[in-house]
């Protein structure tokens, strides 16, 4: 199952559309294909941005809202609009579906005449009491079927909104961005303790932003926040002056220590949605394809004995034994990986065209 992780505040100004943006960030960067929805649909900020494709956007372009829409008026929408990208130097560009590392599901048409009215008639409120979350459950399986990521990141809206309620409640992860003023901090954290409740849920508290100094009055707003959520800050992320003037996603090297809260919770999350396994994979694909198959032999056997082990870590296992010669090892590696999918649900045909491959090279041989 694909991980969902939510980020929601219950004011705004937190930064929080920014941390999404930089969590992506990071998470692209260490090997992983994310898709990112912007479900702020009353205030979109990641579909607005230049960053993301905002300046080439069609007229027209069907997003959340869109497709929600059409869904509950009881038609089949097709696949909702994704925007693709890729890294590079200067940020995210612009690439085919095939290459990408980031897809973003934007709120939808935003400046289209549509927008407003379509939003109005969704009735959300209305919706989760006959369906539940469906609506944003299904928008999330039609991208995922489309876009095939390693993790879905959802931009929720602030407060206690409609569409907060639904994401924060398909999520298996959410990240609770407060400031530490009390203000803040009282709306926060009984919100923080009902969604820490539901079932199979992770919780991550983010202090943002932290100004630089003031330690005494920090460390007793720390307290505070821990007192009122009950639970302890996880994550602090700074305050830049600069962002207060320019929402531009900066480089890690124009702001290291924004780059380093980031970083920290991405480590947070991937131990919260159980995504280190799914870290390594790429290295270890490109270390087969360098012919240094002991090594991935061991990285994938240690990557096995977790808890719930990604299921490319067999393919890769069997793949590494493949290279040595142990034809015999590989076979009962796929058939254990297989055995394992299918007890998850799953019906993964890799391991039926990897056992064919396997048993038609032993054929030949």
């Amino acid at each position: 199952m694909t991980p969902y992780i939510s980020f929601f505040s219950y004011k705004g100004g937190v930064g929080r559309t920014l941390a999404v943006l930089g969590v992506c960030r990071e998470l692209v960067g260490r090997g992983l294909r994310v898709l990112v929805v912007d479900f702020d649909l009353e205030a979109p900020g990641l579909t607005l941005l230049p960053e993301l494709g905002a300046d080439e956007a069609v007229e027209g372009e069907d997003g959340a809202v869109e497709w929600m829409a059409a869904w509950l008026a009881g038609s089949s929408p097709s696949s909702p609009h994704l925007r693709m990208f890729r890294t590079s130097p200067e940020g995210f560009v612009s690439c085919e579906p095939q290459r990408y590392q980031l897809a973003l599901l934007p709120a939808g048409d935003v400046g289209g005449s549509r927008y407003a009215e379509l939003l109005a008639g969704l009735k959300l409120r209305d919706a989760i009491e006959e369906i539940g979350f469906a609506p944003l459950e299904r928008l999330l399986e039609a991208a995922i079927q489309r876009a095939e990521p390693d993790v879905v990141v959802i931009d929720s809206r602030t407060g206690m909104s409609t569409e907060a309620m639904m994401s924060t409640g398909v999520a298996q992860v959410v990240v609770v961005l407060s400031a530490l003023n009390e203000q803040s901090l009282r709306g926060t954290g009984p919100l923080t303790r009902v969604i820490a409740e539901q079932p199979d849920v992770r919780v991550i508290l983010v202090a943002s932003p932290v100004p630089w100094g003031e330690w005494e009055l920090l460390r007793q707003k720390l307290q505070r926040a821990q007192e009122l959520c009950g639970r302890a800050v996880d994550v602090q992320i700074p305050y830049l002056p600069r962002l207060a003037l320019d929402d531009r996603p900066l480089q890690p090297e124009e702001a290291p220590l924004l780059q380093q809260a980031y970083a920290t919770l991405v480590d947070k999350i991937a131990d919260a949605a159980d995504l280190t396994g799914a870290m390594s994979l790429p290295l270890l694909v490109q270390l087969l394809a360098e012919g240094r198959a002991a090594e991935v032999g061991a990285r994938a056997a240690q990557l096995l004995q977790q808890a719930r082990p990604p299921l490319d870590a067999w393919l890769l296992r069997a793949a590494a034994f493949r290279a040595e010669g142990e034809r015999g090892k590989a076979q009962e590696t796929l058939i254990a990986g297989a055995d394992e999918a299918r007890a998850r649900g799953l019906d993964d045909g890799r391991f039926s065209r990897a056992l064919n491959d396997l048993q038609a090279s032993i054929r030949i041989t």
